[in-house]
């Protein structure tokens, strides 16, 4: 087991988001920590939240259950206080394994679609993190259909702050979407996340400074929980990430 320590100090503050910090900041965080420790590709990560992770003092922690020929599973662990405030997992494929042929892979595609001039309203609070990214929207949050988004680090902005992979910076723009409760005529107050998984497929040459298209749908949603996937293609049209959220729903009068 390996441990990596974060001080506080060193996390920008805009990554504050709702109750803590922003979660897909903290997964981007398990995102680098988990790679940094294979040298097999990442295809999925699935996080569990047991808590908020507050801005300050963290610790990550790395097992590897499994490391095969084919295949690797790691566990990891946010610890804050002395306590664990998410659990996760790592799934990892080699990408080649000697003697084998290999055929080209295939990602499924989408019509390329240029974002708008400009941006309609998102929906909720503004939020620190907000002023690290450029995201432009046509639809208004809902739950009964999909929504457009694109994203794209501000141009001032060469790097995500804190992060090092593009998984981890998309594991950030899969979570920038607006919810499609926060459309409803009566939205909640806020809507914490449960649980986040993120597949990735083989990797496509896209810079950080690109354009990724985000379609957001909700799956379901309750009185006290909802479920959102989402898509993210690059420029060029290529799936570069798939996303799924649970996450609970808090109202302001409970």
């Amino acid at each position: 087991m390996t441990n990596t320590f974060l001080r506080g100090l060193d996390i920008d503050h805009r990554w504050v988001g709702y109750q803590g910090l922003f979660g897909g900041f903290v997964v981007g965080l398990l995102v680098d920590v988990a790679t940094s420790a294979s040298t097999y590709r990442l295809v999925s990560l699935s996080a569990n939240f047991i808590s908020s992770v507050a801005h300050g003092d963290l610790e990550v922690t790395v097992e590897h259950l499994h490391v095969g020929r084919s295949t690797q599973v790691t566990r990891l662990a946010v610890r804050q206080n002395d306590r664990v405030c998410i659990h996760a997992s790592a799934e990892f494929v080699r990408e080649s394994i000697e003697g084998e042929s290999r055929r080209e892979p295939w990602v499924q595609s989408h019509p390329v679609i240029a974002p708008p001039a400009k941006s309609i309203n998102q929906g909720r609070l503004d939020l620190p993190f907000d002023d690290l990214f450029d995201v432009r929207r046509i639809d208004s949050p809902r739950i009964h259909e999909p929504t457009s988004n694109w994203v794209r680090l501000r141009p001032a902005i060469e790097a995500p702050p804190g992060l090092r992979s593009p998984e981890a910076l998309l594991a950030v723009f899969l979570d920038l979407p607006t919810p499609g409760l926060f459309g409803e005529p009566r939205p909640p107050a806020f809507i914490p996340t449960i649980d986040y998984t993120l597949h990735f497929p083989p990797r496509f040459r896209w810079e950080v400074s690109d354009w990724i298209h985000i379609v957001h749908s909700t799956a379901w949603a309750t009185h006290n929980d909802c479920a959102d996937d989402v898509k993210a293609w690059d420029a060029s049209g290529n799936l570069v990430a798939l996303g799924r959220q649970t996450r609970g729903v808090r109202w302001a009068d409970s």
